[in-house]
């Protein structure tokens, strides 16, 4: 009776860590402030881990895989563009306008 008692813990303790452990799916739309018009080309990544990220396809929309739960923000940025910081909330959809950098 131990022994399948043992045997039920460790199961769903390992059941219990998968769900804990889950990745999430961000996705959005990156548009120029000016223009409204969607920028190709933006890097999305997420803070603190830069192997995790991606890029905004010809219309502006990214879809962000593999993202750990304890993940919490992102950053986006181009060429010409002020960067920004955005926390990642409890949505699965994060849109954004940039707006050209005048430092450069």
């Amino acid at each position: 009776m131990q022994r399948v008692l043992l045997l039920f813990v460790l199961l769903f303790g390992g059941l219990l860590q998968q769900a804990w452990a889950q990745d999430r799916t961000i996705s959005g739309k990156i548009t120029d402030r000016a223009t409204s018009q969607g920028l190709p080309g933006v890097t999305v990544i997420v803070k603190g881990r830069p192997t995790i990220g991606t890029s905004t396809n010809a219309d502006g929309t990214y879809v962000l895989s593999g993202v750990p739960a304890d993940a919490t923000t992102l950053v986006f940025s181009f060429i010409g563009y002020a960067a920004q910081e955005l926390p990642i909330t409890g949505s699965s959809t994060i849109n954004l306008t940039l707006a050209t950098d005048t430092k450069q």
